[in-house]
């Protein structure tokens, strides 16, 4: 941009503020062609809502890096998977805290824990994206009220004005409660596993967890202060986020948790399906998981609103012929989801406009 450039867009900031549709888009047409102004055009143009947020995606690798150098952790230089301690430099597993600022060794880490030059590399970005999520784990651990500081300080620099988060709080306790459970045998009516106690334990738990996350969340931007910073405005609700790809009684448990917070905490409003939908565990269960969802839904009425899954996440390439065109569908007729992230297979199905 030239100067004249920043002086005129300065000078045009209090008319584009205060312009009418016809105007803006005039002023858009003028500028679409200016990659600087219409950066800077898009950046403060106001957004609404993000409603399809990963939270542990949204953070940064090099905020993993440091958190996880700060901790006393360890990256392991083969798989670039994040580690406890004790750590090992002799045999590749140096301490993140020794090797943080050497770039010659933490930008092939960045590159690993993120989809950054993934084109560059052989792994396609499928596969990327989701080898990712293992690598940082650890290094999440301990500062989830962080990374809610991070990814709602920036939602209000680029002007969004709610965020709905996925995260899996309570999901692994939930999954290790019915690990050999016979309360969660796929025999078990749906009407007797929805009412289980355990279940509701953990759902205190979990919210118990979810206040001190949000207790640090506030401290980290001083919200209860005068120098509060600006992501404390943003209103943030949750998706309980269940991973699909673990045995069948333990997803049912997932499932179960995520209904009973929905009703039992505001600030979940609604769950989702996570992990890859062409993993052979998915394609296997697709139709008995979404037919388990609306079953399971059937005994938590205000819940009901709150389903929203990833569906039709499958190209031509990832599965076989026989898996595409049926999942979005699926998704909405038999779990009954009010929303769906992807859908990018919808024309697969037979009816497909009138599927939108």
């Amino acid at each position: 941009m030239t100067l004249l450039s920043a002086v005129l867009f300065a000078l045009l900031l209090p008319f584009i503020a205060m312009a009418g549709e016809k105007e803006t888009e005039a002023y858009f047409n003028e500028i679409r062609h200016d990659p600087p102004l219409l950066r800077h055009f898009l950046y403060s143009f106001p957004k609404g809502g993000d409603l399809h947020n990963h939270l542990d995606g949204a953070i940064y690798a090099e905020n993993f890096i440091a958190w996880a150098a700060e901790d006393g952790k360890c990256i392991d230089l083969e798989t670039y998977r994040i580690a406890p301690p004790p750590c090992n430099a002799e045999a590749d597993k140096p301490a993140l805290r020794d090797i943080q600022y050497n770039s010659a060794i933490v930008n092939p880490i960045i590159d690993a824990l993120s989809v950054r030059n993934y084109a560059q590399r052989s792994v396609s970005g499928h596969d990327q994206f989701f080898s990712t999520f293992r690598r940082f784990f650890e290094a999440s651990l301990g500062h989830e009220g962080q990374m809610l500081a991070e990814v709602s300080t920036r939602a209000a620099r680029q002007n969004i004005v709610y965020l709905e988060l996925m995260q899996s709080y309570g999901m692994a306790k939930a999954r290790r409660l019915a690990a050999g459970n016979k309360d969660f045998a796929l025999t078990v009516p749906l009407s007797v596993v929805a009412k289980n106690p355990d279940i509701e334990q953990l759902v205190d738990g979990t919210m118990a967890r979810l206040d001190r996350i949000e207790q640090q969340w506030r401290e980290q931007l001083a919200c209860d202060s005068p120098q509060a910073d600006s992501g404390c405005d943003v209103p943030v609700r949750y998706l309980a986020q269940v991973i699909r790809v673990f045995p069948r009684e333990q997803v049912l448990a997932q499932t179960l948790l995520a209904f009973r917070l929905i009703e039992k905490d505001p600030r979940y409003v609604g769950l989702n399906f996570v992990a890859p939908e062409d993993h052979p565990v998915s394609l296997r269960d697709y139709h008995w998981q979404m037919k388990m969802i609306g079953g399971l839904a059937e005994f938590f009425p205000s819940a009901k609103r709150g389903i929203t899954l990833h569906a039709g996440e499958i190209v031509m390439g990832l599965v076989p012929p026989e898996d595409l065109g049926w999942h979005i569908r699926a998704a909405i007729e038999v779990a009954g989801a009010r929303r769906i992230g992807h859908g990018i297979d919808i024309f697969y199905d037979k009816n497909a406009r009138t599927l939108m």
